[in-house]
């Protein structure tokens, strides 16, 4: 139904329509036909501003993360290749899903005391 014939019908409707609208919500009930406006350049930017500033929050926010994360990981990298033992006390728990066959550590050396009584 167009636009033009919904304004026509309401304005020449207007009593009837506004009767039963008091009848539904009480007397103090009235109403407009506002005119169509289109969306302005200013509305249009003020969005799509809004959006492009969250998604440079969210794009900085995953970087710094990321980061972060890396940053720990080299740390940790760093940390095992400084510390001799760390393959050692790794086949008993602690890093063990990063020992190769060429980096484990017999048993016997890890514990003597637990194969010699």
């Amino acid at each position: 139904m167009p636009k033009d014939d919904v304004e026509t019908r309401l304005n020449d409707e207007k009593q009837k329509v506004l009767t039963e609208l008091q009848a539904v919500f009480g007397p103090d009930v009235d109403y407009d036909i506002m005119p169509d406006e289109a969306p302005s350049w200013l509305n249009i930017m003020t969005v799509l501003l809004g959006v492009l500033g969250a998604l440079t929050c969210v794009s900085v926010i995953h970087l710094g993360i990321t980061r972060i994360r890396q940053r720990h990981k080299q740390r940790r990298r760093d940390s095992k290749e400084d510390n001799p033992n760390f393959w050692a006390t790794g086949i008993q728990g602690m890093g063990r899903q990063h020992t190769t066959e060429m980096q484990r550590v017999p048993p016997h050396m890890i514990n003597p005391d637990r194969f010699y009584r």
